[in-house]
């Protein structure tokens, strides 16, 4: 008898323990120090649109060379201000990247709109406030695009005038010491002849 009451003893720590394990591996993990909560997804909407437009409209990246460092700068600090905004919430690690990602999916879903329109009737349609700040900055950027390259097309060409006198230049100086080589080599030494009656004169 009391050996079986010990072992029904037993069994009973024996089950009372694993409900405990069971029960703790169900508990959260508890956070660390310095841990920072997970940030909430952002999801673009139109007012995230519109302020993002109205950012570059104010501050006009396109007004330098693409790809150059002053644009990227531009494009830096719209997206810092965005982040900073407290209308809407902006997701704290939005870059610059970001910022003209966003813009370039905005720009051109409406160049193709537009060209679907002027295909299919010509007739302008009505635009929302983010579509009539967006054609402005196509606009821009466009017009930007176009004189750059325009500065670049005829610093290529200054470049290519430079070289080709430099060429003229260095082919004429060859002829001519060529020449003055050859003119040397076929010279020969002739004396001056005196008149007759210089040597009576002499004599």
């Amino acid at each position: 008898m009391l050996k079986v009451g010990i072992d029904g003893c037993q069994n009973q720590v024996n089950v009372h323990t694993a409900h405990k394990l069971k029960m703790s591996t169900n508990l959260p993990a508890k956070k660390q120090e310095g841990d920072k909560p997970a940030e909430k997804m952002m999801f673009w909407t139109d007012r995230h649109d519109v302020i993002l437009c109205r950012e570059i409209l104010m501050h006009n990246p396109f007004q330098y060379k693409k790809r150059s460092i002053q644009r990227g700068q531009v494009w830096n600090d719209i997206a810092e201000r965005l982040v900073a905004v407290d209308e809407v919430r902006f997701k704290s690690d939005l870059d610059r990247r970001g910022v003209r990602d966003r813009y370039n999916l905005l720009a051109n879903k409406l160049r193709r709109k537009l060209k679907d329109e002027r295909k299919a009737s010509g007739i302008e349609t009505d635009m929302s406030e983010v579509e009539v700040a967006l054609e402005d900055l196509i606009e821009r950027e466009d017009e930007s695009d176009k004189k750059h390259k325009e500065n670049q097309d005829q610093n290529v060409k200054r470049k290519e005038d430079r070289q080709q006198a430099e060429d003229i230049r260095t082919k004429s100086l060859e002829r001519l010491g060529k020449f003055g080589n050859e003119k040397g080599k076929t010279a020969t030494f002739r004396p001056k002849l005196r008149r007759r009656g210089q040597l009576e004169e002499m004599q």
